[in-house]
């Protein structure tokens, strides 16, 4: 997947002021590129003990890091005076403990129409292959229980489940006996003991998700208006590849349904009115009692806010669950050639 080409489809980066995740040393947008700064759970000193040493990371390119994010909401972290017309991540949104409050944090965080950018791992073909979809009654709790750091909970399930994918493995048949743990379970609860009494931030992939499943998840968080985004493109994982990006604009006031006169009446009913709509009876009765007026209202309100909870479920993509939620059944020529290639990579 071209990350940089795929966000310059749909952001200016040349005008956009632009706010990037978790960017290390390979930002999607470049401090040359955008009046862009850039947001970590470090600042850039801390960063770069905490990766020296690490293979990935080349501790000499890391971005100076503009606001630390360790604790508290992303809004108060940021806490920026001038609204930020794209916010940007790479393989962090499946970090985050809360990532409903994250969402409404980055819609307060973006000004009018702006948009956000996000590359997310498909479990499908990582090391969370083995772990149980993040479900929206996860994202609900976590909601409500607000935690500013990976709980007990998600540091032991992401450390208990986890497992060795070799590279170039994930769209090849697993092995017979399957991939082995990368942690013991006795590290797996220890890093759940050090998260629950210390408090102190243990990294994690909080959520995992395929590309339907994580727009189902946003439909199910939108039916509890929560989800202030419409999804303007889903780019779904590649043969081969192991993520999938979405692009997000942020939802605001929307033209008001227009309200046909067949409806009106028929909400004027469930009102409780049984008179005539002709030679103005309706609106003598509506000025002659306020609590019809009252129900009436209440009712062309529910409407409207269905009409526009339905015009915006209708905006979603609608993907093939066979290509991307489930795993490419064994007899999935693309799957095979992969098993193939790899088998003679082992040699």
């Amino acid at each position: 997947m071209d990350r940089r080409g795929l966000l310059r489809q749909h952001i200016d980066i040349e005008t956009a002021r632009v706010l990037e995740i978790g960017a290390l040393a390979v930002p999607l947008v470049a401090p040359h590129e955008a009046r862009v700064e850039y947001v970590d759970h470090l600042d850039t000193e801390g960063l770069r003990r905490e990766y020296r040493g690490h293979p990935g990371v080349d501790v000499d390119k890391l971005v100076d890091v503009t606001y630390v994010w360790n604790g508290g909401t992303f809004a108060e972290a940021v806490g920026a005076a001038e609204p930020f017309d794209a916010i940007v991540s790479s393989h962090v949104f499946e970090h985050f403990p809360n990532p409903v409050q994250w969402l409404a944090d980055a819609y307060s965080l973006l000004a009018p129409g702006g948009q956000i950018y996000m590359v997310v791992p498909d479990m499908r073909f990582t090391f969370d292959r083995h772990r149980a979809k993040t479900r929206t009654a996860d994202w609900i709790e976590w909601y409500l229980e607000k935690p500013s750091r990976p709980s007990t909970g998600q540091v032991y399930d992401y450390h208990s489940k986890v497992v060795d994918v070799p590279p170039g493995y994930g769209w090849a048949q697993e092995p017979a006996g399957g991939f082995a743990n990368i942690y013991d379970p006795s590290t797996a609860l220890e890093q759940a003991r050090s998260a629950f009494e210390t408090g102190r931030y243990i990294d994690a992939h909080c959520s995992v998700f395929t590309p339907v499943s994580l727009l189902a998840l946003f439909r199910e968080i939108d039916d509890l208006n929560l989800f202030p985004f419409d999804v303007t493109a889903v780019y779904p994982t590649e043969v081969d590849d192991i993520e999938f990006a979405l692009v997000l604009k942020r939802s605001d006031v929307p033209p008001r349904p227009q309200l046909s006169r067949e409806i009106d009446q028929q909400l004027a009913q469930e009102a409780g009115y049984t008179g005539d709509f002709g030679a103005g009876g309706f609106a003598a009765a509506l000025a002659a009692d306020p609590e019809l007026q009252k129900r009436h209202n209440a009712l062309k309100r529910q409407w409207a806010a269905e009409a526009i909870r339905n015009r915006k479920r209708a905006a979603l993509p609608e993907l093939d669950p066979t290509r991307h939620d489930a795993f490419p059944p064994r007899d999935d020529p693309r799957l095979a050639r992969r098993t193939t290639w790899f088998q003679r990579l082992r040699r």
